[in-house]
This record gives C-alpha cells, sequence and structure tokens, in this order.
C-alpha cells in the first residue's frame, strides 16, 4: 500500500489524470508558463497575505521539505518572495511579487467549468426519465464531444445495473464513473472489474476510517475516489483525504443544484484539489456562476434532454 509522502503526492497527480481534468488544466496553464501545482500555490499565497512555508504545506497537503523546493522554484520564476515578517524577525513570510500577482489572477480566471457526462433512465429527485434511452449510443455522442468522463447510474433507483457500467465502459475512450453508493471494499473490487475509472463515496454514510480505507483501496487498484460532501462538517475529512477529488452535492429542494451554496463550499477547499459539483443542472448555463470555482460539472437532466447533446456541449464550453 503507498503511504510514504513522495508516493501520496505522485497518487496526487495521478488521480485527477483518470479523469482527464488535469489535461484540460494544463493546456489552459501552458501559455502562463507554470503547472498546476503552482497556480494552486500562487493562488494560496495571493489569499492568505503573510503566510509562511510550514502553514502553506499544512493547507495544501504537503511536507515541508517538499514546499521549500515548490516555493524556491517559484522565487527563482520571479513570483514569490520572502520577506522578514514585521512583528517577528524570526519569521519569514511569503508574498507575490507584481508578476506573480498578474499570473496568478489569470490563471484563476482560466480555471473553467469541464463536462463529466451522466448516463441514467430516471431520476426521482429532478422527475427526469429516458426510458428508451441507448446508453452506449448516448456515450459514444458525449466521447466524442469530448467531455472529461462519463458518469454511469448502476443503482435500481436510477433505472440502472452494472451491465450498463460495463457496456459503456468497453465503448468509450473516456474516463468512466460508477455514479452509485459505494459502502464496501467489494463494491470497489467489482467496480473495477466492470471498467469504473472512479468511484464516489459518500461521506454522510460513511464514518472517517472506513472513508479512509475505501480510498486507500480505490487508489490501490488505480481509480479515482470521490468523496462525496453534503454539509459543511463532511469538508475537513473530504480534504483529508488527498489525493481523492471533492464531489459536492448541496441540492435546492427540487432535484437540481443550489448553485450558490455549492459556491461557497467549493471556495473552502484548497486550491489545488480538484472539485467537482455532483448534483444536476436544469440548464448548462447555470455553472456559469461556478466559473472559477469549480473543475467539472457531472450533468445529465440538460444533456440528455437536449435535441443535440454535442451541439449543447459545443455551445456551452465555446463560452467558457
Amino acid at each position: 500500500m503507498l503511504t510514504t509522502p513522495r508516493s501520496v503526492e505522485l497518487a496526487n497527480e495521478l488521480r485527477p489524470v483518470l479523469l482527464q481534468i488535469n489535461r484540460q488544466l494544463r493546456k489552459e496553464l501552458a501559455p502562463l508558463g507554470i503547472t498546476a501545482v503552482q497556480a494552486a500555490l500562487l493562488h494560496a499565497i495571493r489569499t492568505t497575505p503573510g503566510i509562511g512555508i510550514r502553514e502553506l504545506a499544512e493547507r495544501e497537503g504537503m511536507s515541508k521539505p517538499a514546499m521549500t523546493t515548490a516555493v524556491d522554484r517559484l522565487e527563482s520564476m520571479g513570483l514569490v518572495r520572502r520577506t522578514r515578517s514585521s512583528r517577528d524577525a524570526r519569521r519569514v513570510e511569503l508574498e507575490l511579487t507584481d508578476k506573480g500577482q498578474r499570473i496568478s489572477r489569470s490563471a484563476r480566471s482560466r480555471r473553467t467549468a469541464w463536462l463529466a457526462a451522466r448516463l441514467k433512465r430516471l431520476d426521482p429527485d429532478t422527475g427526469g426519465a429516458w426510458s428508451g434511452i441507448d446508453l452506449v449510443a448516448s456515450a459514444a455522442v458525449f466521447d466524442d464531444a469530448d467531455t472529461a468522463a462519463i458518469a454511469v447510474a448502476t443503482s435500481r433507483r436510477h433505472g440502472g445495473t452494472i451491465d450498463d457500467l460495463r457496456a459503456v465502459s468497453g465503448a468509450v475512450t473516456a474516463a468512466v464513473l460508477r455514479d452509485d453508493l459505494i459502502l464496501d471494499p467489494y463494491q470497489l473490487y467489482h467496480s473495477r472489474l466492470n471498467g469504473a475509472d472512479a468511484v464516489i463515496l459518500p461521506a454522510a454514510h460513511l464514518p472517517p476510517e472506513r472513508l479512509r480505507e475505501l480510498a486507500r483501496i480505490a487508489a490501490s487498484l488505480h481509480m479515482a475516489a470521490i468523496v462525496e460532501v453534503t454539509a459543511d462538517s463532511q469538508l475537513d475529512v473530504a480534504v483529508e483525504l488527498a489525493p481523492a477529488c471533492v464531489g459536492l452535492r448541496r441540492p435546492d429542494g427540487r432535484g437540481f443544484a443550489d448553485v450558490a451554496a455549492a459556491a461557497e463550499l467549493a471556495r473552502r477547499v484548497p486550491a489545488q484539489r480538484i472539485v467537482l459539483l455532483l448534483d444536476e443542472v436544469r440548464q448548462l448555463d447555470d455553472l456559469a456562476a461556478l466559473r472559477g470555482v469549480i473543475d467539472a460539472a457531472v450533468v445529465g437532466d440538460a444533456l440528455l434532454g437536449a435535441d443535440d447533446a454535442s451541439q449543447a456541449i459545443a455551445a456551452f464550453t465555446s463560452t467558457q
């Protein structure tokens, strides 16, 4: 089992890649000459004036030596400088240079919501029903549209089965998320056996120790773990489980996302962590309010109800 600081760091890079989100982030940040981790550190320093290396390392889930190396690199790039605290001459604080401020603001504005398509036959929460849907054909459409991932609802409540996951995973190149209630290690092995690249672990239904166990098993199976957060009290546990992604569910009482509540919670997640919206939205334009706040949204109703899903995706992404 991977437990060393270096192995955790490597896992932190591998897990989001399975969702193909970091590929999009790298593409956006390349013109700025920085990596996604460097962008996250610049944002953390900019929003926490006077932070020290130790505090920054704790906040971002890195070891102090690794953080020192990262800050040294940013300093050599002319983006960060060390200063002596005016309150304690022994303390060294970090701040952005003018160039660092410009790069950080530009990087943050480029962070956009990338779509992961959700396949299901019905949704009791939103009232949606697509009983005649061909899941494999729809998955192919979403795959061709370069969605970040494809989520497959496998619960009976959503009209799905594990066979749907196996069929879709065999037909697409995108990462495949099993959208179901995962509570037991057996379900993780079963998910991987049937083609899942990622799973959702519900913090509301699992004690912290169980969450940690399932996240470790998922990592050992080379699956991304998304810790589902439905309340403020669950966020600390989700953030602790790096490199797991943080998935937000903040419904509005009618089955759709409370976008304002989701945005407020997302802003409390460390900048280097991947944040997904798991609630449905009525229309893709509702995600505009989450620009720069989340990394991806798992969307079913707004795509399954579209006359032409690929055109809807293209129209949305062209405005982001």
